[in-house]
């Protein structure tokens, strides 16, 4: 059987798969509704007055209103979101919306915290990503810098409520890498950081 032979054998093979493929009828997969999305480890979809929306929260009793806009049943572009746990505000989100989730700029106020905490910034599906500020209704505690997956991740500002600062990077919420600490006694440290911890080289000035 020469290569000739062949070749025509799988040319002819080829075409008639093919044939049977376009002649076979279009499947349209229906989509699945958001509240019928299973839920993982991350989060869950939940009902906001006739509008999905996407939360981390685990509690099984909260509730949640959104005022904007809804597309195809899911909190979509700009609005405000408030989160309730038996009439208890634990969440106020104001800011933009994609697929039900915290996208875009946006400001977010941990109501249930006991120092208020409040992040007012960048957001991508959920995560706060890119730059984005910090801060708490302690005195003269305040972060602003970069955050990724969530976290800080990069250049950051930290000042802490007793009149110390850190500015350096961060990875995954810890000072790491190269960073400048200022004490509140007027010492300052200049040098490398790992897991919060001074690491590595460094200058240790008196004040």
């Amino acid at each position: 059987m020469n290569r000739y032979f062949l070749f025509c054998i799988f040319f002819a093979f080829k075409v008639d798969g093919f044939a049977q493929i376009v002649n076979e009828p279009i499947k349209i997969r229906e989509p699945i509704p958001i509240d019928k999305k299973k839920e993982n480890k991350e989060g869950r979809y939940i009902n906001a007055k006739g509008c999905e929306i996407w939360t981390t929260h685990s509690d099984k009793n909260l509730k949640a209103e959104w005022k904007g806009e809804c597309k195809n049943g899911v909190a979509e572009g700009v609005g405000n979101l408030i989160m309730r746990i038996n009439g208890r505000e634990v969440r106020n989100y104001l800011g933009s919306m994609v697929n039900g989730k915290y996208h875009g700029k946006g400001k977010l106020v941990f109501s249930d915290d006991p120092f208020k905490k409040v992040y007012d910034g960048e957001w991508k599906f959920g995560h706060r990503e890119g730059k984005g500020i910090e801060t708490w209704n302690e005195k003269g505690r305040r972060f602003e810098g970069n955050f990724s997956n969530g976290m800080r991740n990069g250049y950051g500002i930290d000042n802490l409520s007793n009149n110390e600062k850190y500015e350096g990077n961060f990875l995954n919420n810890e000072r790491s890498g190269k960073g400048i600490f200022y004490f509140s006694n007027g010492d300052i440290y200049k040098g490398d950081w790992q897991k919060n911890k001074q690491h590595g080289n460094g200058e240790y000035i008196a004040g």
